[in-house]
């Protein structure tokens, strides 16, 4: 999927007075409509582009708050999908890793909940852009829905040679 900022998109983000931000400092959105596990799929695949260590997904009130922390600092995801994705893409993270799911207590009325989803933590093993990741997602009610937060732990091939350890001879002997 192609990711830019469209003019009428700039011209949107200027009048609100915002500019999504990605870790690499460029300003984008995601210019097409896609799928709940499309746009899972992307967020997880920036995240490991932009080699973050967590992925923080915050349903407020009236949006979707994405944010990578990459280095320690936290950075507004390149994505920035509406309201009404925002139960479809909790849910179907939650599905991936195997949680309960179940939603129907937890609707806002007026401004407070009915039931607050329970805190949740699962791990999951996932192939993505050919690399391994392992996400412990974590699930926790917050006053204007649910917050997930994913932190990425990259499973790569070490093999360090002996000699590159910095041993003096004596230590090796």
């Amino acid at each position: 999927k192609k990711i830019s900022t469209s003019p009428k998109e700039e011209k949107r983000l200027a009048s609100q007075g915002e500019k999504a931000k990605s870790p690499g400092g460029t300003t984008s959105v995601l210019q097409e409509e896609l799928s709940t596990e499309e746009l899972a799929d992307e967020i997880f695949r920036q995240a490991i582009e932009f080699n973050a260590s967590h992925i923080h997904i915050e349903h407020r009130e009236d949006n979707l708050k994405i944010r990578f922390r990459v280095h320690g600092l936290l950075h507004a995801a390149p994505i920035n999908p509406s309201k009404e994705d925002v139960t479809k893409l909790i849910k179907y993270i939650k599905e991936l890793a195997k949680m309960t799911t179940d939603q129907s207590n937890t609707e806002p009325i007026q401004g407070r909940m009915a039931q607050p989803p329970i805190p949740q933590e699962k791990s999951v093993r996932m192939s993505i852009e050919n690399q391994t990741v392992i996400m412990s997602i974590f699930t926790y009610p917050i006053l204007s829905g649910e917050k997930l937060t994913i932190a990425l732990q990259y499973k790569r091939d070490l093999v360090v040679k002996i000699e590159d350890l910095g041993m003096t001879d004596e230590t090796m002997d």
